[in-house]
Parts: structure tokens; C-alpha cells; sequence
């Protein structure tokens, strides 16, 4: 079992996670999107938040996976399900620079992570505006943006080909 999967994350695309980076003592949690694409991990982070400014003198930090949303808010002190200590193999660019991450460990609290990805629940959205009997221009727009998220966040998922479809 590879370590990406151990953490819930299985399929190419972005997971929704709590982000732990320290540098001289500063420790700062934030949620961020975790881009999985083929084996590699990526952080996109800008200039001005301290996580990049964690990263970019320590290059190292910790991932939490949550299951319940609420503590991507709460992220001070969130109820995970797995941990992953990281280290930066390479970064490129700037707002947003491009982090790569190697995994060292992962601590599973559960066989089963499941990895919060928001492609289920815009699917449900997409469904809901879809099956109303007239699409006026409102729902016609939040119909395309459902689609446009899906494709960026399961790019090759179940949901991005079931919208394609119905589209």
C-alpha cells in the first residue's frame, strides 16, 4: 500500500487537508488543497502566508487528514485521521510556488482514510440543479462551475465523466 493511499488519497486529484509547517519557532497550521498528479505530492502556496515562508526556511512539515470539514476551520487543533511527516524535494515559481513533497511517515488512526475530496459533493449540487425541469441562466452557471471544479479536483473520477456526460 503506498503512502499517498495510506492517507486516503487515491485517485489524481485535490484533497482537502490541514498543512503544519515550523520555522524557528513559529508553528502554523492551515488548510490547503494537497494535489496528488501520477506519484507526486504538491503544495501550490503563496508568498505572503506563513506556510510559505515555513517551508521556504525549513523545507519540511506535517499533513493532516481529516474526515469532517469542520476541522479544516478548526485547524488549530484538528481531529485527524492520518499524519504524514514531509519534506520538500523541490519548489518552482511564486504566487502560488509549487512545493513537491517527499512522505517519510504516515500514522493511520483507521484501516479506511478517507481523504476529503470536494468532487462528491458538487456532484450531488451538479445533480440537484440538473434535475429541475427549467435551467434558467442562474442554475445554468452554477451547473458550468460545478463542472469546472469537478474537472480540477477528480480530474479523472467517476464525477468529472458522469458531468461530461449529462452536459
Amino acid at each position: 500500500m503506498s503512502k499517498a493511499s495510506r492517507m486516503g488519497i487515491i485517485e489524481d486529484g485535490t484533497y482537502e487537508v490541514v498543512v503544519e509547517t515550523d520555522a524557528k519557532g513559529k508553528m502554523n497550521r492551515a488548510p490547503m488543497g494537497l494535489i496528488k498528479k501520477d506519484d507526486t505530492l504538491i503544495l501550490k502556496v503563496y508568498e505572503e502566508s506563513d506556510t510559505y515562508k515555513n517551508l521556504s526556511e525549513s523545507g519540511e512539515g506535517r499533513i493532516y487528514i481529516v474526515e469532517d470539514p469542520r476541522f479544516l476551520h478548526e485547524s488549530d487543533n484538528p481531529r485527524w485521521s492520518a499524519m504524514a511527516l514531509f519534506t520538500v524535494k523541490a519548489s518552482s515559481g511564486k504566487d502560488p510556488a509549487v512545493f513537491e513533497l517527499e512522505v517519510g511517515g504516515v500514522k493511520s488512526l483507521k484501516q479506511d482514510v478517507k481523504a476529503i475530496n470536494r468532487a462528491p459533493g458538487l456532484f450531488t449540487e451538479f445533480l440537484i440543479d440538473y434535475s429541475r425541469k427549467d435551467i434558467d441562466e442562474e442554475a445554468a452557471g452554477r451547473l458550468e462551475h460545478y463542472r469546472k471544479v469537478i474537472a480540477k479536483v477528480a480530474p479523472d473520477s467517476y464525477y468529472k465523466k458522469k458531468v461530461e456526460e449529462l452536459r
